[in-house]
């Protein structure tokens, strides 16, 4: 079992590195520009396979967050793994006076996931 929600645990993390991916490519285009036209369209045509790799996984754990029946889970994992909010700014923004309930929080959410 513990292994079980360890690897729930290692799926949602990839969400977080996704979201972190997609921000880094919509930076990259953005200084694609600065290159001479061939070496900016192979750069672009790059960063959009990427983006499309990214999004395809992203879809499935956003798929999996909102199939969670309790909304506080989904928001909470929402805002971990999709919005990349650090514990400090869930507990602010959910109102939790302890860090730890984040944690304890999140860990019980992502027990719930089903992971397909």
């Amino acid at each position: 079992m513990r292994e079980k929600n360890t690897d729930k645990m290692k799926w949602l993390n990839r969400a977080w590195r996704i979201s972190r991916e997609l921000e880094s490519c919509r930076a990259a285009k953005e200084k694609i520009s600065r290159l001479d036209e061939k070496a900016a369209v192979r750069r672009i045509k790059a960063v959009e396979r990427q983006e499309r790799k990214l999004a395809s996984v992203s879809c499935q754990i956003i798929n999996a967050i909102n199939a969670l029946p309790d909304s506080t889970d989904r928001q909470i994992l929402t805002y971990r793994y999709i919005c990349c909010l650090s514990h400090e700014q869930i507990a602010q923004a959910m109102g939790y006076r302890e860090i730890s309930s984040v944690y304890r929080r999140i860990r019980a959410a992502a027990r719930k996931i089903e992971i397909k």
